[in-house]
């Protein structure tokens, strides 16, 4: 897993997250955002007939950790 770390600090990520979602619906996806102690994670899945037929569906997960001076994605 691949972490950056950003220095913003007053980040909305409410609406980050609002918009991740949107996008990746437009794409036919199926997401779940969830609250994790301080942060935020959105998972992103998109299966169709023959990944779920061989079993190879997979799903994007994107966390976003607010830190004392910057935000880690």
């Amino acid at each position: 897993m691949q972490s950056k770390s950003y220095p913003v600090t007053d980040l909305n990520v409410g609406a980050l997250l609002t918009e991740l979602e949107n996008c990746f619906k437009m794409q036919s996806h199926q997401v779940q955002v969830l609250q994790i102690g301080e942060g935020h994670v959105i998972q992103a899945q998109k299966e169709t007939t023959f990944s779920t037929i061989t079993g190879q569906s997979s799903a994007l997960t994107i966390k976003v950790m607010p830190e004392p001076n910057s935000t880690r994605v």
